[in-house]
């Protein structure tokens, strides 16, 4: 029987993608917890596929822990290679996404550019986020994507932007449900929340939430993202 989640987020209804319990063939696969993973495990046990998106591409049983392609966050194409060390890659792109006050928004993606940071002037290979208000530059390491440059921030607040944090989740040992710390200074930390694949068991679709830790403190509100193969992000919310 096909069903549908409804999320409640600022105030505005969201209707997410039809989701199923895994046994039907028309609708596509939500991940929520260990069980709807262990499902699928069954389901797809034997399977090979070639296209680098497919569940058993991404899933390691060993680690009950998915490999996040950097690619699902700049919408670009994806060869399948799962390099960390090796993970900035041209991107030039245009995100569409609802924003956190429920407005249709355009933003451009584009790099590899360098940037000379403004405060420290440490030189960065980056990604450049571009709006009509301002720009972010960010970087990739082994867990995810973090900014070393937001327009948004002062000065003595730019200097926190290492590069370390986890801003998007990415590489390897990503566990559903699980928060990951990955700069110990920074006051939030990443958890991914909701993966959907499609009938055929490609990856479709991420939700995660970028949230405060526990004694720290900080002015800005919780986030929550979803961020579609292809395309990047598509939705960006406040909690």
């Amino acid at each position: 029987m096909r069903r549908y989640v409804a999320l409640i987020l600022t105030g505005s209804l969201i209707l997410s993608l039809p989701v199923k319990s895994v046994g039907s063939d028309d609708s596509n696969f939500e991940l929520q917890t260990q069980n709807d993973i262990d499902r699928l495990v069954s389901k797809s046990s034997g399977q090979t596929d070639p296209d680098p998106w497919h569940f058993n591409n991404l899933y390691d049983p060993s680690s009950n822990s998915f490999f996040i392609p950097y690619h699902l966050w700049s919408g670009a194409d994806w060869n399948g290679k799962k390099s960390t060390e090796n993970c900035m890659h041209r991107v030039k792109n245009r995100w569409k996404f609802v924003d956190a006050r429920g407005r249709d928004r355009k933003m451009r993606v584009a790099g590899p550019t360098k940037l000379i940071h403004p405060v420290t002037g440490i030189t960065y290979e980056t990604w450049e986020l571009k709006t009509k208000r301002g720009s972010q530059n960010l970087v990739c390491h082994s867990r995810g994507i973090a900014r070393v440059f937001d327009f948004r921030f002062s000065e003595s607040e730019q200097s926190q932007l290492n590069g370390t944090e986890c801003k998007f989740p990415a590489g390897y040992g990503w566990q559903l449900g699980a928060s990951r710390d990955c700069d110990p200074d920074a006051p939030k930390e990443t958890t991914v929340t909701k993966l959907i694949f499609s009938k055929d068991l490609k990856l479709v679709k991420m939700a995660y939430t970028y949230t405060k830790k526990k004694g720290f403190e900080t002015q800005r509100a919780d986030d929550y993202y979803e961020y579609e193969t292809n395309k990047g992000r598509i939705l960006h919310s406040k909690l």
